[in-house]
C-alpha cells in the first residue's frame, strides 16, 4: 500500500511546516503493528521526544540506545547529518561520545524512524513522490506516532 509518512507539524497546529514521504509498505495496520512492537519495547513515550521540541532537534537518550540495538549504520548518519563533520567515527556511540546530544537534522530523522520501523517488521520502502496516496499519520490511522516537528525553525 503506498501512502505518505509526514514529518513535523502536518497537523497546522504549531508552525505548520513538515515534510511527507512516500513509502510502500503491505498496509497501515502492518505498520501500525511494528510501531507498537517498538512502544512495547522502549515505553509509550518513545517518540515523543524524538526531534519534537519546537526548535529542539535532538533525539533522548532512550532513542538513540533504540538506535544502537537495531544497528543502525554509522554510514548512514554520516551521510545524513550535515550539522557537524562526523567523518571518521565508526559507530553511533562514538558519536554520542563526543556529543551526548547531537543536533540532528530532517533527513536523519525519517532515515531513523523508517529504519526503526523496519527493524520491527514494518517493512517500508521509500519511493519517489506522488500525489493522491495517503498520509499515515493519527488522522489516518488512529494513535500513530508522528516525529520531527522540532527539526523545523519559524
Amino acid at each position: 500500500m503506498k501512502m505518505y509518512i509526514p514529518f513535523g507539524d502536518w497537523s497546522n497546529d504549531g508552525h505548520g511546516r513538515y515534510e511527507k514521504v512516500l513509502v510502500d509498505a503491505p498496509s497501515l495496520e502492518h505498520v501500525k503493528a511494528a510501531q507498537d512492537k517498538i512502544l512495547e519495547k522502549y515505553g509509550k513515550k518513545f517518540f515523543e521526544h524524538y526531534a519534537q521540541e519546537y526548535e529542539e532537534p535532538h533525539l533522548t537518550e532512550l532513542n538513540w540506545q533504540a538506535l544502537i540495538d537495531t544497528n543502525y549504520p554509522i554510514d548512514r548518519f554520516i551521510e545524513y547529518e550535515d550539522c557537524c563533520d562526523w567523518v571518521g567515527m565508526t559507530s553511533l556511540e562514538e558519536v554520542l561520545a563526543e556529543d551526548p546530544n547531537p543536533y540532528v537534522g530532517i533527513e536523519f530523522i525519517i532515515d531513523s524512524f523508517i529504519w526503526l520501523h523496519n527493524a520491527f517488521g514494518a517493512d517500508i520502502k521509500r519511493l519517489d513522490d506522488k500525489e493522491d496516496i495517503p498520509m499515515l499519520c493519527n488522522w489516518s490511522c488512529w494513535g500513530f506516532k508522528t516525529v520531527g516537528y522540532g527539526c523545523f525553525y519559524g
